[in-house]
């Protein structure tokens, strides 16, 4: 979904996870986040929970390039945090 943010620059890294933040309703905000923060078992058995479902497939690739990237897995988690609290983003400060 994300694929490798990576060769990013900063800035870019951060305005992707922004967008990506911002376009998310408050219930799949939240949702997101509970996953992202399930210890390695739990989320490897929901990634295949959602792969099998069609409906939950996007969930699915977005959770495994996560797990690739766990450096973007916890931005997004921070970004999130922040998002939740009314603050808006203000990731990396």
């Amino acid at each position: 979904m994300f694929g490798d943010l990576r060769h990013l620059s900063l800035t870019e890294r951060d305005r992707v996870i922004r967008d990506g933040v911002a376009n998310l309703p408050g219930p799949a905000a939240r949702q997101l986040l509970d996953a992202i923060m399930l210890p390695s078992g739990a989320r490897a058995e929901l990634i295949g929970r959602l792969h099998r479902h069609p409906d939950g497939r996007q969930l699915a690739e977005l959770l495994i390039d996560f797990e690739e990237d766990r450096q973007l897995a916890l931005d997004f988690a921070h970004a999130l945090k922040d998002h939740r609290g009314g603050g808006g983003f203000v990731y990396g400060q």
